[in-house]
């Protein structure tokens, strides 16, 4: 109202990327140690993949984040500790300034790799397979049999995008001649 006036200059910056925050929640027997996770999020432009180095505390439980992701809208995320977990799905949220994850629940004890605990994995374990330190202790002993049996017969979430009818039925009981069809005869 006084007539004065002024200029003022700014720089806006615009970021190519952006943040995920996850946290993954892990069952049975864990003790502790770093997991290489594969997270998979699934936006309007397609999906991103990467593998993240995640420390697990003692507690079971760690949060992380995946920081280069294109901006997009996201909803979905799919992690997996692979040849130990089962995959889990889990819903993307906007956080506002980074997309946030629901806590995944990483069920322990796919020593095979096909998203279904069963007697797979367990002669995986009988035959020591490096996988089968499912407790990251170190070793392979009876704590590592103890996940696969208390998860024996669960089934990992089918990827973001595919719909949410689950994975295979395990196989709860073979014969050493299917086990041979299979390739797996040791």
């Amino acid at each position: 109202p006084c007539g004065n006036t002024s200029v003022a200059y700014t720089s806006v910056t615009v970021n190519p990327t952006t943040t995920i925050d996850l946290a993954a929640e892990w069952g049975r027997g864990f003790t502790g140690a770093t997991r290489t996770l594969s997270v998979t999020v699934l936006g309007t432009t397609g999906s991103q993949s990467r593998n993240v180095s995640v420390g697990i505390p003692a507690g079971g439980s760690s949060a992380f984040a995946i920081d280069d992701l294109p901006v997009d809208d996201y909803s979905c995320a799919t992690i997996e500790d692979q040849a130990r977990s089962l995959r889990a799905r889990v819903a993307v949220s906007d956080g506002g300034v980074a997309w946030i994850a629901a806590g995944a629940a990483m069920v322990l004890g796919d020593i095979f790799d096909d998203e279904v605990v069963d007697v797979l994995d367990w002669g995986a374990y009988v035959v020591t397979n490096p996988n089968a330190d499912l407790n990251g202790d170190g070793s392979i002993g009876p704590a590592d049999g103890n996940i696969i049996l208390a998860n024996f017969g669960r089934r990992g979430d089918l990827p973001c995008g595919v719909g949410f009818a689950g994975s295979p039925d395990p196989v709860t009981s073979i014969t050493v001649a299917e086990l041979a069809v299979r390739g797996l005869g040791q």
